[in-house]
């Protein structure tokens, strides 16, 4: 499992955090998240409507590059609006990616062509 970590001031270029998220991996994907703010956040990218402790991690399915996008501007509004500068205020765990010679990975940014 890798992860992608996600500070402060992360949410004005996010594409090199989203394609980390994205990289060998099948759509729909089920991630582990976890934050560090000091108290519980309901991050709506997640669609989880209620509030995810701090530290805790969480499993998200992230649906599309849009969503995951959007998981990456969340947390990095939330550490912008708590001053957390800390480097992992955001940590996204990803699954292992298939192994080669599986299935052709389908994804839904926009200009992507399925193998």
């Amino acid at each position: 499992m890798s992860k992608v970590n996600v500070k402060k001031g992360d949410g004005q270029a996010p594409k090199p955090l989203v394609e980390k998220i994205l990289v060998g991996q099948q759509l729909p994907v089920t991630v582990q998240l976890t934050h560090q703010a000091r108290k519980g956040l309901v991050i709506p990218s997640t669609g989880i409507a209620e509030v995810i402790p701090p530290g805790v991690p969480t499993a998200v399915k992230i649906r599309s590059a849009d969503q995951a996008w959007l998981l990456v501007t969340d947390l990095a509004t939330f550490a912008e609006l708590g001053n957390n500068t800390a480097e992992n205020f955001g940590c996204i765990e990803l699954p292992a990616a298939p192994a080669a010679g599986g299935k052709p990975k389908k994804t839904n940014e926009p200009g992507s062509v399925e193998q």
